[in-house]
Parts: C-alpha cells; structure tokens; sequence
C-alpha cells in the first residue's frame, strides 16, 4: 500500500512540530519557548489594546468635533430661522409698499386722464382762438373809431349802460395820480361833469335819461382793469425786451411801508415804430407800488418775485401770452442790475437779485437743453432721478409725508 503524500505546513504548524519535539527531549526549553511565545502574545495584545484606546480617543475627539458641528449648525438654523421671520416680515412690508403703490397709480392715472381731458378742452380753445381774437380786434377796431368820432362828455354812461372811456381815464388818473379815495371818485367825477357841462353853455340831459352816475363798484372794477391793462403792458416789454435793470425806493406813509418798482429798457432801434415809445432813448415803466411789513430786503424780494409772477401769469392769460408764452425767469433771466439808494438793505437786494438771476439763468438753459432732447430721453432721465428721489425719502410713503 503505498503512503499518501504530506500535505504542506504551515510555519506555525512547524513551530508546533519543532516545540513538541522539543518538550520531549528538553521540557526546560520548551516551557522557555512557550513563555517567549506568550509574551509576545501579550506584547501583541498590549499593542492592540493601545491602538483601541488610541482609536477611542480619536473617537471621542471626533465625537466633540460632531457635537461642535451639530451646535453651530442648530445656531446657523436658528439664524436661518430668524432671518426666515424678518424676511417674511419685509416681504409683507413690501406687499403694503405695493399696494400703496398701485393704489398712488391709479390716482395718478386719474390725474393723467383729466390732464389729457384738459389738453384736449385746450385744443379746442385754440382752435377756436383764431376766430375769437379776429372777433375781439373787430370790436376793438369799431370801439376806437366810434370814440374819435365823437366824445361827449356830458355823459357818463352810454345808453347801452357801458361807461365812457373818458370817465375810465379819469377814475385811474384821480386814483393813481392825485390819491383820491374810491368811495369819493363818483363825487369828484359828477363835480368834472357838471362843470364841463357848464362850460360848454349846455344844461342836462332830460330826465328820462339813464342815470348819469357811477357806483363805487364801477370804480373798483375800472381799477381791476386798469391794473390788467398795465401787467399785459409790462408782460409785452419784458417778453420783447433783450435785457431790462431794475430799480425802486421805498418810504412810510401812516405807519405803513410802501415800496415801488420801476424798469428801465434798452432804446428802441430808429428803425423800429413803437407806439409811445421814443427811439432811441432807454424806456422807463412803473410796474407797481407794494406794501410791506418791513423793509427787510428778504421781504422786498418776495414782493419782487410776486409781481413777477402776477405779471407772467396775465401775460399767459392773454390771447398773445398764449400763442408766444414766458415765465418768470425769463424775466429774471434777463435782468442786468438794479439801482438803489445807499441803504444797506438795497444792497442786500441787489445781491440776492444777482443769485436769484443766476438761478434763474440755471434753470432757463436747463429747460432750453430739456426741449432740444427726445422726449424718451426727458422722461427716462427724470424718471431715473424721481426713483432716486424717492429711494432717498423712503419711498411713496415717505413722500406722502414730506408733502
């Protein structure tokens, strides 16, 4: 029978082999082996042992790590969560700022709406302006030629009710120049009346005549019109004019301060036929007689401003301030100075005169530069600049606050 073949050994099977061997023929070596092999035994299991604290330690510091990790992100969650809240809270801010803002829109369209009714309602006023001033200059034209055909001046009235233009004269002549109180012209005027008649060797109209009288309210109401008629002239001048000074004085009558403005315009060209107007010669107009409070020179100024104003603004009503228009810088605009007496105060004015010029030149160029632009251009950049406007102010809110 033949031997099976060994299977091959493994070292330590050997080693367990060569120890058995051993521990029969030397039992001290093998128990000194034996103990070698348990020290290193022991030596391995020591090693372990220090490398599961080692990796228990790292453990634990991972663990803190996780735990510090976990902290900060619960932080991070409750910032998180905070800022959840407040943008929540802005978000229902901002959806108030819009519905403020759409309803401020639909009140602006509104407004839009009824601008584009009135433009068009001063369309057609324009287009009717042609036939209403053709109409006006026919009047205008017969009115003169009928009143130097004939001027009687027995009468007061005419027989249609229309008082004569003679008693008009008269009133603004005995207002303006000899200060007679209103309520006293209608005596004064039938007093000229009378004596006129007398003069002529004439006697009264019949008594079934109209009354021959003018009432106080006539005569305020000819003083209106008179006031009107001398800011459409002075609206004429400064619209026309190339430049103009400015000069006034001031006193106290009564306890009251009464102030008066004047202007002086450049001579007329000798080519140029203006009636009433001397060529060649510089042009002076009383404008207006104010009273003031003080005589501050900030008080002086708004009154100068004010009649600026007033006169602009009758210009603008009349037929020919509404074909050809100005504003009141343009009458400032053109100013060149102003003359005064040596009170400091008129000193004061000329220099505020100055930079209300300067301001006025400012804004005069700026609009030219605005009307010589594509209004898509205008209307962007002053679109961009109300947005800043109102980011600076807090929004529509806090412009509604502001105005």
């Amino acid at each position: 029978m033949s031997r099976k073949p060994r299977k091959h050994r493994s070292e330590a099977q050997k080693r367990h082999i060569a120890m058995l061997h051993t521990s029969r023929s030397d039992p001290i070596a093998y128990q000194a082996a034996s103990l070698e092999d348990m020290s290193k035994t022991i030596y391995q299991q020591k090693k372990q042992i220090h490398a599961a604290e080692a990796d228990a330690e790292q453990s634990k510091k991972v663990l803190v790590g996780t735990e510090n990790q976990v902290a900060r992100l619960q932080e991070k969650l409750s910032s998180k969560q905070s800022t959840i809240t407040d943008l929540s809270n802005a978000l229902e801010s901002k959806e108030e700022e819009l519905q403020k803002s759409t309803t401020h829109c639909s009140e602006l369209n509104e407004r839009i709406t009824s601008l584009q009714r009135g433009v068009h309602r001063l369309r057609m006023r324009c287009d009717r302006a042609e036939e209403t001033r053709s109409h006006a200059v026919e009047k205008a034209v017969d009115r003169v030629r009928k009143r130097f055909e004939t001027v009687n001046t027995r009468t007061v009235k005419r027989p249609d009710g229309r008082i004569e233009d003679w008693v008009r004269d008269l009133v603004v002549e005995l207002v303006s120049l000899d200060g007679v109180p209103t309520e006293k012209v209608p005596q004064v005027i039938e007093r000229v009346r009378h004596s006129l008649i007398a003069g002529d060797g004439g006697s009264e109209p019949d008594s079934n005549a109209q009354k021959q009288t003018i009432s106080d309210r006539s005569v305020r109401q000819i003083l209106v019109e008179a006031y009107v008629k001398a800011f459409l002239c002075a609206g004429e001048l400064f619209h026309r004019a190339p430049s103009w000074t400015a000069s006034g004085d001031g006193t106290s009558c009564k306890g009251v301060s009464i102030g008066s403005c004047f202007s002086t315009f450049p001579p007329v060209p000798f080519e140029q036929n203006v009636v009433g107007v001397t060529a060649g010669v510089p042009f002076r107009q009383f404008l207006a007689s104010t009273r003031e409070v003080n005589h501050k020179s900030s008080t002086q100024l708004g009154n100068w401003l004010t009649l600026f104003n007033d006169i602009v603004k009758i210009h603008n009503d009349s037929p020919s301030g509404r074909e050809s228009p100005m504003t009141a810088d343009e009458i400032v605009h053109k100013l060149t100075g102003y003359t005064g007496d040596h009170a400091a105060d008129q000193k004061k004015l000329a220099k505020d005169l100055r930079k209300q010029k300067h301001e006025a030149v400012v804004r005069f160029h700026g609009i030219g530069a605005m009307s010589s632009r594509p209004s898509e251009e205008v209307e962007a950049v002053m679109t961009e600049k109300l947005m800043d406007v109102l980011g600076g102010m807090g929004g529509w809110e806090g412009w509604e606050v502001a105005t």
